[in-house]
C-alpha cells in the first residue's frame, strides 16, 4: 500500500497492533518526465570510493548499477542508504553522521537513468552559444564574437580538433550552450560572490581549478554529454558546485570539493568530439556533497518519495 509522505497508516474496522516500516530512501528513476534521481550520488557503472568523502542532507543516498568498492571513511546520513545493483567491497567504514556503521545494501534492481542530451535545454535558455568554429553567438542579439585568440564573454577556444574551450577570466555569468569540451582551471567566483553560470556541453567538463558556481537556469549546474572531472577545495564550507551535476560518460570526484547538489554518473559511451578526462567513476579525496531534495528542470518536478509496507 502507498502513502504519501508524512501520511498516517490508515485504521480499518479491525486494528490490531500494527508495524510500520519504513524503508530506507533509495533514489529512483520511474520516467525523466515525472521524476527525478532521489539520492546524492547515482552511477549507471562501477563506483570507487577510496577517499573519505562526506555525503549528506535529507536526500543522501548513493546506489551504483554495478560494483561498488569503498576504501576510505564514507559518512552518509541516517535518512540515506548505500545500494548496489552488483556487489560491494568494504575495506574502509561507512558511518551515519553519529558514528554508526552503515551496511551496504547489495542485489538491488539498477535504477534506469535517464540520457539528457545537454543540447536539448539551449533553445530559449542559453544567453551565449560557443560554436565549433572559434564563435560565441550572442543569444539577445544574435552578435558573433571570435574568440580563438581573446577570450570573450569568459571563455577562448583553445583547441579546434577536438574542440576545447577554456574558461579565461575572474568571472562568467549566464547560461552556456557548449559545443566541444570545457575547460575551467582558474579559480572564477569566490566564496562570497560565486559565478552565477550553467553549462550545457556536448563533450567533456575537466575542472581542476576552485571555481564557485551557481545555477543560471533551472537549479542545473553542469550537464555534459561525456565525462565530468572535478576538483577544488571549498573554503568555509561553501560550495565550489550547487544544483545539478551531470555527466553521460563517467565521472570523478576529487580534492576538498565542496558539492551542494546532486551528481549523476550516466556511465554511457563518450561521444564523437569528446575528451576523455575519466577512466572510471571514483569519489577520491576529502569531498562533501550535500542534497537535501531540491529538484531541477532536468528531470522535472515531481518523484516518488517513500513506499511503506504495513505488516499486520
Amino acid at each position: 500500500m502507498l502513502f504519501r509522505s508524512g501520511d498516517a497508516p490508515p485504521v480499518g474496522p479491525y486494528t490490531p497492533p500494527v508495524a510500520v516500516f519504513r524503508l530506507p530512501r533509495k533514489p529512483i528513476f520511474p520516467d525523466p518526465e515525472l521524476s527525478e534521481p532521489d539520492g546524492l550520488l547515482a552511477v549507471g557503472g562501477d563506483l570507487s570510493m577510496p577517499g573519505s568523502p562526506t555525503l549528506v542532507g535529507s536526500c543522501g543516498g548513493v546506489h551504483t548499477n554495478r560494483n561498488l568498492s569503498i576504501a576510505g571513511d564514507a559518512r552518509v546520513t541516517m535518512q540515506g542508504v548505500v545500494t548496489s545493483t552488483g556487489t560491494t567491497t568494504v575495506n574502509g567504514q561507512v558511518r551515519d553522521t553519529l558514528g554508526n556503521r552503515v551496511t551496504p545494501v547489495t542485489n538491488q534492481p539498477a535504477l534506469n537513468i535517464p540520457v539528457l542530451d545537454p543540447m536539448s535545454f539551449c533553445s530559449g535558455h542559453a544567453d551565449y552559444y560557443l560554436q565549433a568554429d572559434g564563435y560565441i553567438r550572442r543569444a539577445s542579439d544574435n552578435s558573433l564574437t571570435l574568440a580563438t585568440n581573446v577570450a570573450a564573454y569568459g571563455f577562448k577556444r583553445s583547441s579546434a580538433n577536438p574542440v576545447v574551450w577554456v574558461q579565461s577570466g575572474p568571472a562568467f555569468s549566464g547560461t552556456y550552450c557548449v559545443t566541444g569540451n570545457v575547460e575551467i582551471t582558474g579559480n572564477p567566483g569566490s566564496t562570497n560572490a560565486p559565478v552565477t553560470a550553467t553549462l550545457l556541453v556536448s563533450g567533456s567538463v575537466n575542472i581542476s581549478g576552485n571555481p564557485y558556481m551557481r545555477p543560471a537556469y533551472g537549479g542545473i549546474s553542469i550537464i555534459a554529454a561525456g565525462d565530468l572531472a572535478l576538483s577544488g577545495d571549498g573554503g568555509s564550507g561553501s560550495a565550489n558546485q550547487s544544483g545539478l551535476v551531470y555527466a553521460g560518460a563517467q565521472c570523478s570526484v576529487n580534492g576538498n570539493i565542496t558539492i551542494t547538489g546532486q551528481l549523476v554518473c550516466a556511465n554511457g559511451t563518450n561521444p564523437t568530439g569528446s575528451n576523455n578526462y575519466v577512466s572510471s567513476n571514483s569519489v577520491n579525496g576529502n569531498p562533501r556533497i550535500t542534497y537535501n531534495c531540491a529538484g531541477s528542470v532536468a528531470f522535472g518536478t515531481r518523484r516518488l518519495l517513500y513506499w511503506y509496507p504495513r505488516i499486520q
